[in-house]
């Protein structure tokens, strides 16, 4: 009888502690205002369930830049099937407003399409290189990463998108770089663009930043 109570109790705590995991994941403390200091290097990252802000440490453990978790003024939904919906939501209204302003990315109505930040960057000028950090959303970024590259002047600056991806049913990662730094291009035209990777977990991730001369 106790064998079976203390296996229960067990069983319990591996399921409350599996439950922790995740629910806890939340940014909400995170610091809203980047002081800078030394480093000339920005990470910049959203996170829905935690994972990219593990890819977002790691990067910084590599190359000692500043850590900016990107926040909104806007509430989202916690639930991960309503959360993409409101990403499907918010693309589908962008695109219709950039393809009635004839793809200025400056124009009032277009930047009015995207979620407001609630981050400030006391100097974006100390920063030489910018790596974005985000997941992939039916082969797309976020719009917060599209509020943080409108918010800030980052011309001249080396830009290293990054992204977790999952997998298709053959076993090939949805999104294209191409895509991406193509898009990322039309918005940021005379920023140095490495090529953008996705990652299905946070392995590889000196690897990579050495094949990019980036460490």
């Amino acid at each position: 009888m106790k064998k079976s109570i203390i296996t229960f109790l067990c069983l319990m705590l591996i399921t409350l502690s599996g439950c922790t995991y995740n629910t806890k994941y939340s940014e909400s403390d995170a610091p809203l205002t980047i002081k800078g200091g030394l480093s000339d290097t920005l990470i910049v990252y959203y996170s829905f369930n935690g994972e990219e802000r593990e890819l977002a440490k790691q990067v910084q453990s590599y190359t000692e830049g500043d850590l900016l978790c990107l926040q909104t003024s806007k509430k989202y939904s916690t639930d991960f099937k309503e959360r993409i919906k409101e990403h499907r939501k918010e693309r589908e209204a962008y695109a219709k407003a950039l393809k009635e302003n004839k793809h200025d990315y400056k124009n009032k109505h277009v930047l009015d399409t995207l979620p407001t930040l609630k981050n400030q960057i006391d100097d974006i000028n100390q920063y030489k290189t910018v790596y974005l950090i985000y997941p992939c959303w039916e082969k797309d970024e976020p719009l917060i990463i599209d509020s943080f590259c409108m918010d800030y002047d980052l011309s001249g600056k080396t830009i290293v998108p990054m992204c977790i991806s999952e997998k298709n049913w053959r076993g090939h990662v949805k999104y294209s770089s191409k895509k991406s730094v193509a898009h990322f291009n039309k918005m940021i035209p005379n920023a140095n663009f490495k090529r953008a990777k996705a990652f299905t977990d946070v392995k590889g991730v000196k690897k990579w930043l050495e094949t990019i001369d980036m460490i």
